[in-house]
């Protein structure tokens, strides 16, 4: 049973689901270079086949959006996106860790587009130069997810249990606790919704709640 999980933003308005805005927009659509907004595309559907198409208006809206937050919120929405690389990036270098070539691939093709000084939004543009990285992360995280929450569950294990041997062992270690708590997790679920014995009713006996 996990108790540890991926990192998870609070936000009420999450990047990746901001409503198009019909109002007039500060930022408009021209100002972003169709060629640019291609490219984030074609990096977003390789990591993660399934996330929406983001065209110029989306762009926008998130812009305008973001532009009206106050600045130590603006700041705090993006922390806590970009955060989540530093996940990616430890998993990917733990040699305990045994992150397959697909994933290490997807990564790679995360990392050089948040390395690109010039893409939707260049990196020197005041407030809003990182919205575009942390769409992409927001949008692709789907395809990290699940081994992030895994591989940070991990390191607690590690942490705490301070397994021996090669990296596999430690591995075998960790997955033989899940099971064990997976197992025990079932087991409480089963008592909770069975009655192991049916009695009438006794004269000031012990209620169990």
């Amino acid at each position: 049973m996990r108790k540890n999980s991926a990192r998870r933003t609070r936000s009420k308005s999450p990047l990746g689901h901001l409503p198009i805005s019909g109002q007039h927009q500060a930022v408009s659509e021209r100002n972003f270079d169709i060629a640019a907004i291609v490219h984030f595309n074609e990096v977003l559907h390789s990591i993660h086949p399934d996330a929406p198409h983001v065209d110029a208006e989306r762009f926008a809206s998130l812009a305008n959006w973001f532009l009206g937050l106050p600045p130590r919120q603006s700041s705090k929405e993006l922390r806590q996106r970009l955060a989540r690389v530093a996940d990616l990036k430890n998993m990917a270098a733990d040699r305990d860790w045994d992150t397959d070539d697909f994933q290490r691939a997807r990564l790679a093709r995360l990392l050089d587009y948040l390395n690109d000084p010039d893409d939707v939004i260049p990196d020197g543009t005041p407030r809003l130069g990182r919205l575009d990285d942390a769409l992409l992360i927001e949008l692709a995280w789907p395809a990290f997810a699940d081994e992030v929450g895994d591989y940070l569950d991990f390191c607690q294990f590690r942490h705490q249990q301070h397994p021996r041997g090669a990296p596999p062992l430690k591995r075998s270690a960790w997955i033989r606790m899940r099971v064990a708590h997976g197992a025990l997790w079932q087991q409480l679920q089963r008592v909770r919704h069975s009655r192991y014995a049916e009695y009438g009713p006794i004269a000031d006996g012990m209620r169990v709640i």
